[in-house]
């Protein structure tokens, strides 16, 4: 089946650089305004700075809705009532934790927002047995975290997409969007690296390095036996030298 995620070019490049900036300018820039001794929330605050992002540079059309779950984790449901789908952002890492689960024992809002996809069919192999069991406790879970989560948006919810992030000392590597299943196999993929824009701070800190260096008075010593004029663009033989000479 041919599956198409409805979210403009622009829109995709937006999210994009809300993560990148989170991870590069807004840590940097937090660290040199707070004199911390320590840094341990930075994972945490990142989040914050993305959600932040997200929220004030997306298109108005997107309802970004801030959805708590439990008294230590939130995060921002993107959502758009025009088509009906509804975004979040994850470490692709984590995702594939998730995916790893062979018990489900408690219910992750990923979990949730993914049973709105009952009519998406896996790409993937049948083998791959995700979880030990099934059952109706587990779907009563799913239902309640979900209505809880759904409450706030205005509109139909009818499709979730999972947009995963890979990053490495703080830079963007790579994108990925996924239309999961409700047991989290993958559905449809797509790769959006070619909306990372490309980062260019590392040379322009290089190149500012170089000409300041450039731009430093450079004093030049001159050789043993000549003098300077008051005309600094003048020299001339010292007087001693001269002298041997004649």
């Amino acid at each position: 089946m041919h599956y198409v995620i409805p979210m403009d070019d622009s829109d995709k490049t937006l999210i994009i650089d809300a993560v990148v900036q989170a991870n590069k300018r807004d840590i940097h820039d937090f660290k040199l305004e707070n004199d911390f001794k320590t840094f341990v929330s930075k994972h945490f605050l990142k989040w914050d700075f993305i959600n932040k992002n997200v929220t004030r540079t997306l298109n108005p059309k997107y309802q970004c809705i801030g959805i708590e779950r439990g008294s230590l984790w939130e995060f921002v449901l993107i959502f758009n009532q025009a088509t009906g789908c509804a975004y979040a952002l994850m470490n692709e890492k984590r995702f594939y934790q998730l995916r790893e689960r062979k018990v489900r024992d408690k219910v992750h809002y990923i979990d949730a927002l993914a049973s709105v996809n009952t009519d998406v069919v896996s790409r993937e192999s049948e083998q791959l047995n995700l979880f030990e069991v099934d059952n109706s406790d587990w779907e009563e879970a799913v239902n309640a975290v979900l209505k809880k989560m759904a409450f706030p948006i205005i509109g139909e919810l009818k499709r979730f997409v999972l947009v995963t992030f890979k990053t490495e000392k703080g830079e963007m590597k790579s994108v990925n969007s996924y239309i999961p299943t409700p047991d989290l196999r993958i559905a449809h993929e797509e790769n959006w690296n070619d909306f990372i824009a490309p980062d260019y701070s590392t040379v322009f800190s290089h190149e500012a390095e170089a000409e300041a260096n450039q731009d430093e008075e450079i004093v030049l010593g001159l050789k043993k036996g000549i003098i300077p004029l008051p005309n600094d663009n003048i020299v001339q033989l010292r007087q001693d030298s001269v002298e041997k000479k004649v």
